[in-house]
């Protein structure tokens, strides 16, 4: 035994900057049971050899290291849709893509409102927009799909993002043709052994998922056009946006690896596996609370082509915010006073939908959503369909005014590419709070804003011009 205390205490000095997964109530979200079924929807699924492989391959490189869940796997042609069905599905959509172009992927996940505990969990790829692969060859721009999806089973499984290392699987920034988050780091393995903890705490059993729970309160009407499909995405197509060249490589792991790795499995398989888990909470200070943590992959949009992109911007308050179920899937519904139509056509009284919310007992997140609530000012890039605006680029979307200032909160967003943020306009490079808190001026907003509208504008007398 003081072999091992002496294996524990040596763990304080590895880097600790994993994060695991939380709601908007800061609840941790993981599954109500340890074994789980996984169903890879193939009927739009790319034509790759060793598909099913690289899927399988994304979520057991978690389990092999320890994460202690059982996946049952299987797969079809039969087509599933996404949300709280009962059947937890990882699936490309190639026909309308409701997240707008700028997602590349995302995982939705249904969980008891009371708990946080998971009971449905769909990974969705984005096969409109964006190309896919299995080991890509550089230059093809096309995402490899066991990078993805370790990267989204980790958010699967309750795992947030690692901000500092760049070889980490959880880091939020994904290039196309990356492959080195096929390959765990060392603060993943930290962030398995936290997600132990947190399942050990929570008294996590072994039995089979339950069936879905059904959603009681507000519905939206059968004959929203959302309902079958949701808003598929607008404007011009930018496949790839600023990813990157391809790049491979695997993670790697620092000379306590080996340390770290034996301490996870003995969490989780021996008899003391407590009594060390709750030495290891005292002396990692596990981050269980510490903010919001991505599972959607969005390609990084600068500031003009966020205003570029976006037909409608409006500077409003928020009136009232209310869930309703749109088939299998939650959103919010809020009702926003328009103060200022900073481009497109506006109305007083507009309502804007996100992705995810509360319908009686039942929750549904998407991280990376855009996040307000009644009584907060904003400014909103947004789509419009059937008089319904939708944040482009999800939380990128969605800017707080405080004053002269907007905050934009980017923490829920795995960003693909370095993001740019140097405008047509020359205006400063905004300030970075901890955490990718951006801070800009109203100025500046109103400014990028004029100068796409003014664009737009001669863009439209040039083509009628023309004819």
């Amino acid at each position: 035994m003081g072999l091992m205390v002496v294996g524990v205490l040596c763990v304080p000095t590895l880097t600790r900057a994993y994060t695991l997964r939380v709601n908007g109530d800061g609840k941790v979200l993981i599954w109500k049971h340890k074994k789980v079924s996984v169903h890879l929807d193939l009927s739009n699924a790319p034509d790759l050899g060793g598909l099913e492989d690289a899927v399988e391959m994304g979520f057991l490189v978690w389990t092999s290291n320890g994460l202690p869940a059982e996946i049952n796997f299987s797969s079809s042609k039969k087509p599933f849709s996404t949300g709280n069905d009962g059947t937890n599905v990882v699936r490309w959509e190639t026909e309308e893509w409701p997240y707008g172009e700028e997602v590349v992927a995302t995982t939705v996940s249904t969980y008891e409102k009371e708990s946080g505990l998971v009971i449905d969990s769909d990974i969705i790829a984005n096969g409109v927009d964006h190309k896919w692969g299995v080991a890509p060859a550089e230059g093809s721009n096309a995402y490899d799909v066991q990078n993805v999806i370790a990267h989204e089973a980790g958010h699967f499984f309750g795992l947030g993002h690692e901000q500092q290392d760049p070889e980490s699987t959880m880091f939020p920034t994904t290039p196309s043709c990356e492959q080195k988050k096929r390959t765990l780091s060392e603060d993943d393995r930290l962030a398995v052994a936290a997600l132990i903890e947190e399942m050990d705490r929570r008294n996590i059993d072994e039995e089979p998922q339950s069936q879905s729970l059904s959603a009681g309160g507000s519905s939206a009407s059968p004959e929203d056009p959302d309902a079958a499909a949701g808003d598929p995405a607008q404007g011009p197509v930018d496949p790839d946006g600023a990813a990157m060249g391809c790049s491979a490589g695997g993670g790697s792991a620092g000379g306590s690896a080996g340390m770290v790795f034996l301490l996870i499995v003995l969490l989780a398989m021996t008899r003391v596996r407590r009594l060390l888990a709750s030495i290891l909470a005292g002396l990692l200070l596990i981050p269980l609370m510490s903010g919001s943590a991505a599972a959607t992959l969005v390609t990084s949009l600068s500031l003009d082509e966020l205003a570029n992109r976006s037909p409608v911007v409006v500077r409003a308050e928020v009136v009232s915010s209310k869930g309703v179920r749109v088939g299998r899937m939650i959103y919010t519904e809020h009702k926003l006073q328009v103060q200022q139509c900073l481009k497109g056509s506006c109305e007083q009284t507009m309502t804007l939908r996100t992705v995810g919310g509360v319908v009686g007992n039942v929750g549904m997140h998407i991280d990376g959503a855009a996040q307000l609530m009644p009584g907060d000012r904003v400014v909103v890039f947004a789509r419009k369909r059937a008089s319904v605006l939708r944040t482009v680029g999800l939380a990128q979307g969605l800017f707080h005014v405080t004053g002269q200032q907007l905050m934009r909160d980017l923490r829920g967003l795995q960003l693909v590419g370095p993001p740019s943020y140097t405008t047509t306009i020359g205006h400063n490079a905004p300030h970075y709070d901890v955490g990718t808190m951006e801070r800009h001026s109203l100025v500046e907003i109103e400014r990028i804003v004029q100068q796409s509208a003014l664009q737009g504008l001669y863009r439209s007398r040039t083509l009628q011009q023309a004819r």
